[in-house]
């Protein structure tokens, strides 16, 4: 099951580690994380407030009302850890129902 992103809506996006397990070792962890939120969260969100701790991250997003969101899961090949590759995908919103 995939979560439901409403557009305009504010949403308090957080995740801790298990065991008290460190997430982000050094910059680098950090960097990385950061340049993945910007590649796939900055496109369709705007973060007011964030912090990455490291054993866990918060973020403050709303996210944009001027995409659609779309999950897709077509590729179903399994990536390295056994995962499936599941993509958002966003699309501009069309100017009335009939263009969907």
């Amino acid at each position: 099951m995939h979560p439901n992103l409403v557009s305009g809506q504010y949403y308090h996006i957080y995740n801790r580690v298990i065991n008290s397990c460190i997430l982000f070792k050094d910059e680098t962890n950090y960097k990385y994380f950061l340049s993945l939120y910007n590649k796939y969260i900055n496109p369709v969100a705007y973060t007011y407030a964030w912090v990455l701790m490291p054993n866990h991250f918060h973020f403050l997003i709303q996210i944009k009302e001027d995409i659609i969101y779309k999950f897709n899961n077509s590729d179903r090949s399994a990536d390295t850890v056994g995962l499936r590759n599941n993509k958002w995908e966003t699309i501009t919103k069309p100017d009335s129902v009939e263009n969907l």
